[in-house]
């Protein structure tokens, strides 16, 4: 539970606050998101004191590597099953996230979107069922 609350926790260093015009910070640009968030976890538990060194660990392996692939910046394979069940969670969660983009920006006329560029296909509107 923890590495799916936290797995993206480092994009709150890595972009600046303005909400109008996000743009990444220095250690943003310099590190992204996954060395960033892994940092403040590793801090964090550094203050605690108490924490499990191998819990540590795995919450570090979860953040670091929930991407998987190195093209989706990912430095490393994944070595345990929950890294697998993260990646495939956070995936899903932004396929959702454009297939509802694609559906409520369209303007095309008829029962199908305009191709997407990133879906890279048109989908259905308009369901009755």
């Amino acid at each position: 539970m923890a590495g799916a609350i936290l797995h993206d926790f480092g994009r709150v260093v890595e972009f600046n606050d303005n909400a109008a015009k996000p743009d990444a910070t220095v250690p943003g640009r310099l590190l992204g998101h996954l060395l960033l968030g892994r940092d403040l976890v590793r801090d964090a538990a550094r203050e605690q004191g108490d924490v499990n060194a191998e819990l540590l660990q795995m919450l570090e392996h979860l953040i670091v590597l929930h991407l998987t692939l190195p093209e989706w910046g990912s430095p490393r394979l994944p070595l345990i099953p929950e890294c697998l069940i993260l990646h495939h969670a956070d995936d899903l969660d932004a396929k959702l996230e454009m297939y509802l983009r694609c559906l409520s920006q369209d303007k095309e006329p008829g029962a199908f979107t305009a191709s997407d560029p990133v879906l890279k296909r048109r989908l259905l509107k308009g369901r009755s069922v």
